[in-house]
């Protein structure tokens, strides 16, 4: 239970129960929700949450009963670009086929493929499946209101131009959702494949060091064996960074794996306190040279979907036309 974590967490970081009830009692620093509500209000932040309407709002009825499910045209599979960039619309729009290649519990069920790749990935109940679902118009990644739902690493083909990677969740899985050894797996198979999407290095030995039988290796950046581009990780804006979080960035930037944050569950928190979550959670951000951008989303309103499917509109591989016009079928220009 997260109460007993807590505490569990507190002692082994103060020495013993003695020490986590004097930093209970009197403070060594300041905490996050204390330095949260200090914080000045960013204007650029605000006009944002604003104009893409994020935030907690007070139509009630329109959360309970409007779900991207609900009002996507279900004859119409094109996914809501109207508002994004070219790239974009060439991607998911124009009736584009997006299904589900493979989902993976091991390594060696990895799909080759020489697609580009985008991962998504994130703590349990983040909003992952629900934001590709969200991106695609579509229903693709099985999702669910327990924490741990997706147990394997789904392989998602969109249009034959781009892989989306929706990989298992870390941290609290709910008992009834996934079991220890599913929970184990589901750490394996992120692992593999961050591991597997990481600059790699060859140790090589110069002429001069072997001739006098001394071994210095020099490292040499032999790529990647999978074709990522990006990583994207999802936080839910009520918690923000936690320490699960700030490993995976840690992990990613000493791969060479560029990553962007998104806040998810915009709609769950006030408005000022989101932009102020906004600037923290940006401020922790910026020693992270790998990290790409920092973006709210929300899957329930599309709030924010637009720039996601623009920068995977950037990162999809280019369809190669014909040198003749007369020699194009429709498919092909479609």
């Amino acid at each position: 239970k997260s109460h007993i974590r807590r505490q569990e967490r507190a002692m082994a970081s103060h020495g013993g129960i003695e020490g986590a009830i004097s930093e209970r009692l009197m403070p060594s620093g300041t905490s996050e929700t204390s330095e949260l509500k200090r914080r000045p209000l960013d204007r650029r932040i605000l006009e944002e949450i604003y104009k893409d309407l994020h935030g907690h709002r007070s139509e009630q009825a329109l959360k309970r009963n409007v779900y991207w499910e609900r009002w996507s045209a279900k004859s119409d599979t094109n996914a809501p670009v109207m508002s994004a960039s070219r790239k974009a619309q060439e991607t998911f729009g124009f009736g584009g086929e997006a299904k589900l290649v493979r989902s993976a519990t091991t390594r060696e069920q990895f799909p080759v493929t020489p697609l580009p790749e985008v991962a998504f990935l994130g703590r349990t109940n983040s909003g992952r499946s629900s934001l590709i679902n969200a991106i695609l118009n579509r229903y693709v990644c099985r999702y669910g209101h327990l924490k741990g739902t997706t147990k394997s690493a789904d392989f998602v083909n969109v249009a034959d131009k781009l892989m989306l990677v929706d990989l298992p969740g870390y941290g609290y899985f709910h008992p009834f959702s996934a079991d220890p050894l599913r929970v184990k797996q589901g750490q394996n198979i992120n692992e593999s494949y961050i591991n597997a999407c990481a600059i790699h290095t060859a140790n090589t030995k110069s002429s001069s060091e072997t001739s006098q039988n001394q071994q210095v290796p020099q490292n040499i950046q032999t790529g990647r064996q999978r074709n990522l581009k990006r990583v994207f990780g999802c936080v839910p804006c009520v918690t923000g960074l936690q320490d699960g979080d700030l490993s995976l960035c840690d992990l990613l930037q000493d791969r060479g794996i560029p990553f962007s944050i998104l806040l998810t569950k915009t709609d769950l928190m006030p408005i000022r306190t989101l932009a102020r979550m906004a600037d923290l959670t940006r401020s922790k951000l910026v020693k992270y040279t790998h990290c790409e951008e920092l973006l709210l989303v929300n899957a329930l309103r599309l709030a924010g979907i637009t720039r996601i499917q623009n920068i995977l509109g950037n990162v999809a591989r280019k369809q190669q036309l014909a040198a003749d016009p007369l020699e194009m079928s429709f498919d092909t220009i479609v």
